[in-house]
């Protein structure tokens, strides 16, 4: 879990911790993922931070989730190395890249095609 600014929220994010008011209403409970409107709400009641899960491990994701993700990323990956399949070595750290690429992307870091 980790602590991030209401300004950096985004949409999805699952709360790690009961969201409360200066005078401890629980205004969102622990496990609510964030929407757009929750997070506006967040913003006017001027709650400056919340604690959100952070999706560091595989079993987040589904693997159709991965796959699907990996397939958009190839072509980015690939260029990075100059024959991605010229022997068993090279073919097992570019799938091991585009691996840790697709969970990234799904975890929200960022990445650009063009990065």
């Amino acid at each position: 879990m980790k602590t991030i600014k209401i300004q950096d929220a985004i949409k999805g994010m699952i709360l790690a911790k009961d969201v409360k008011n200066n005078y401890g209403q629980v205004l969102l409970q622990k496990g609510t993922e964030l929407s757009e409107e929750n997070i506006k709400s967040l913003m006017n009641r001027n709650i400056a931070k919340v604690v959100v899960e952070e999706k560091n491990d595989l079993k987040e994701f589904t693997r159709e989730d991965i796959e699907k993700t990996k397939e958009i990323y190839r072509a980015v990956v690939e260029q990075r190395f100059i024959n991605p399949h010229s022997d068993s070595m090279t073919e097992a750290l570019f799938n091991a890249v585009l691996e840790l690429t697709a969970v990234r992307v799904l975890s929200g870091g960022t990445w650009t095609k063009t990065e």
